[in-house]
């Protein structure tokens, strides 16, 4: 059995270790042959890279999708090799962790794979090589296709390919000679298959390769075969990971309930973080206190397909606690109750930074909160596009969230680790904006800097560039920003030269771009050309299930943040925020959050700690009482301040921070008023 090993810029082949880690059944005899569709006949090709229509007929529709892509993304079809690369130092440690399963799984393969002279490897979620193994006649012709670990094979990088195309479908398929869109890839057979993790999302992809004469009938099997034996793994390592974490930290509560939901038992930790004995807790319904909808959805089908799984649970007691709950099944699987395991708020944590260091901090998109089916949604289709360099259009009302979901999307990239660099259209004058975008060349105005300076395009080389309110621009811009859009590459103000860019366009605007584009005020090839994969966020009074989600994950952030103990949550406090229709959206719940976590007196927050809007929304009658018309008694400057002082100590019981407040004047100015007209 040998290897490709990377050798700085080239690949030479070694004896692969083999080790005896990764074990599983023998499969030869198991995977039964599958009938190979006929090779694609090369005028096909041919006609399609020079531009002239093929009948779909002849065409495999998963084929023909990313052809199309590939054309669009101005992949070379001559490509004699792969010209991506990354080093090993600069993956991630899930990419170190299939890497060892290559090499772990060459001992069972070796014989299969000398035989049928293919070769097998894994790829990252990005399409990065983890490592390649096999026959020593297919590795000689891989290293001419530099077909290596840190190699980037995703569509982008060497078009069609099983590997590529199978991380954008999701799906296994097998790619055949002619199939590929790089003509160097022609004389070889691919099959792979994703793997996926138990949250659902894509961590790679299993290949089986070899040249296109060889013996392929088995090879898609097996990389399905080999895919589902990774996803265990995968899954094992993760649960695992999370009851060691419960296990060995000593400050963790444990709950278990009934099939109802009722509690059966409680630890002393757990009665101590609800202020009670273990006693009292006997009996209660935990769903006052846990979102258990997850698990208590699941008693009209009473057998778990997935009885080990652990699920992260919201705590609408205190949401600065992390809640995680595991089924409780007897051996046909069959739902008994849960455990839940509650960690303390994040002050009493012994380690705070390994214990929120949870599977979930790993996501991209863990800033984007809310579980609405129609954010789902969003997500799911925000993490398609993620993978990709398409330019996205990100629509929707101020304060919905844009620009996190821009850093999302770069953040779940492949150029996760250049720059994200965000301008804001609207805030930059119009005689500067074009400078702003594409530097200036040096002289090219009175002041200009000698060497001249690069523009956002250049600073986000290999990046991400955010224009956020695309529709301000001015149209005299736009039509350079076209240019660079289809061309990738700029010319300086003042400059003559062309510099080539290499960057992700994601641009953002609260405006009705299609009435813009017929009111002639922004120009529609521009519109069209950032509108390749739109993504709206909807307001936040159409994410009614989201407010509660959100505003649990702003008061965590800020009990981190302002270092505040947060001992409960009143439910007239979250029914205020349903009541209220949140015109500021996202962003005005965040800061309403904030306000109140920074003037709350309690630990609990409550009501009375919101701002009087929301208080009106929810119809709070003692504020509604508070609005009536004040009559003074005299117009005597003194007089209107004691008797506005009066009112205040009546209608804040004495409560010196939120009297000032009302008053619109500072603590100690409240202090000696009241001394002063002898109110104290």
């Amino acid at each position: 059995m040998h290897e490709l090993v990377r050798n700085k810029n080239t690949y030479t082949i070694a004896n692969s270790c083999e080790n005896k880690t990764f074990t599983s059944p023998q499969f030869s005899c198991g995977i039964p042959p599958l009938d190979l569709e006929t090779e694609l006949d090369k005028t096909v090709w041919r006609r399609f890279v020079n531009g002239q229509k093929n009948s779909q007929e002849y065409i495999k529709a998963s084929v023909t999708e990313s052809w199309e892509r590939c054309l669009q993304m101005g992949v070379d079809p001559g490509l004699k090799k792969c010209k991506d690369f990354r080093e090993e130092q600069s993956l991630d440690a899930e990419h170190r962790f299939l890497r060892d399963v290559v090499k772990n799984s060459s001992h069972e393969l070796s014989a299969y794979l000398k035989e049928k002279g293919l070769l097998f490897t894994i790829s990252d979620r990005y399409g990065y090589l983890t490592g390649t193994v096999g026959s020593l006649h297919a590795l000689r012709q891989a290293d001419s296709i530099y077909f290596g670990p840190g190699a980037s094979w995703t569509e982008q990088s060497v078009g069609t390919n099983a590997i590529g195309t199978a991380l954008t479908n999701g799906l296994p398929l097998r790619v055949i000679g002619t199939e590929h869109f790089c003509e160097s890839h022609h004389g070889w057979m691919c099959s792979a298959a994703p793997i996926f993790g138990a949250d659902g999302l894509l961590h790679g992809c299993v290949d089986i390769s070899g040249p296109v004469q060889f013996d392929h009938s088995r090879s898609l099997a097996l990389a399905v075969y080999y895919a589902r034996a990774i996803e265990a793994l995968l899954f094992q390592r993760q649960c695992m990971g999370m009851i060691g974490k419960v296990l060995n930290n000593n400050a963790i509560g444990l709950l278990t309930l009934d099939s109802y939901g009722k509690v059966c038992y409680a630890n002393n930790a757990a009665a101590d973080l609800f202020h009670t004995s273990i006693h009292k807790l006997s009996g209660h319904d935990a769903s006052k206190w846990f979102d258990l909808a997850p698990f208590m959805d699941l008693q009209s089908d009473e057998t778990l397909s997935d009885p080990e799984n652990l699920v992260e649970l919201r705590c609408l007691f205190n949401p600065t606690w992390s809640v995680y709950a595991a089924p409780l099944t007897n051996s046909f699987h069959h739902l008994h109750g849960l455990t839940l395991c509650i960690y303390p708020p994040i002050q009493a944590r012994p380690h705070k930074k390994q214990i929120y260091a949870r599977e979930g901090a790993e996501d991209a998109f863990s800033a984007m909160i809310g579980g609405s089916d129609s954010f789902t949604r969003l997500l799911k289709k925000a993490r398609r596009v993620a993978a990709t360099d398409t330019t996205v259009l990100i629509t929707g009302p101020s304060g919905t969230g844009k620009e996190v979901m821009a850093r999302s999307l770069h953040k779940a990239s492949p150029r996760e680790k250049k720059p994200f660099v965000a301008v804001n259209c609207g805030a930059i004058a119009a005689d500067l904006i074009q400078s702003e975008l594409f530097g200036y060349a040096e002289g090219a105005f009175t002041g200009a800097r000698r060497g001249g300076q690069a523009g956002k395009f250049e600073q986000a080389a290999g990046g991400t560039l955010f224009l956020d309110e695309i529709g301000e621009m001015p149209l005299a811009i736009q039509v350079n920003l076209l240019r660079v859009l289809d061309e990738k590459e700029i010319i300086r103000v003042g400059g003559k030269k062309p510099v080539p860019v290499d960057v992700r366009v994601i641009a953002a605007t609260n405006r009705d771009m299609e009435a813009m584009v017929e009111e002639g005020r922004f120009r529609q090839d521009l519109y069209y050309r950032l509108h390749v994969v739109p993504i709206t966020l909807p307001p936040l009074c159409e994410r009614e299930d989201d407010v509660q989600l959100l505003a649990d994950y702003f008061i965590n952030e800020f009990a981190q943040k302002l270092e505040r103990q947060i001992d409960g949550v009143d439910p007239a406090f979250r029914q205020a925020l349903a009541a209220y229709s949140w015109p500021g959206n996202i962003r005005e719940l965040r800061h309403v959050i904030e306000s109140t976590m920074i003037l709350m007196e309690e630990d609990v927050l409550c009501l009375q700690a919101l701002p009087e809007n929301i208080q009106q929304a929810a119809g709070c009658p003692q504020i509604a009482e508070k609005h009536h018309a004040t009559h003074f008694a005299s117009l005597n400057m003194d007089d209107i301040q004691k008797q506005a002082l009066q009112q205040a100590l009546d209608e804040y019981e004495g409560n010196i921070s939120q009297m000032a407040k009302a008053l619109g004047i500072g603590r100690n100015t409240t202090y000696a008023k009241l001394k002063k007209y002898n109110l104290m």
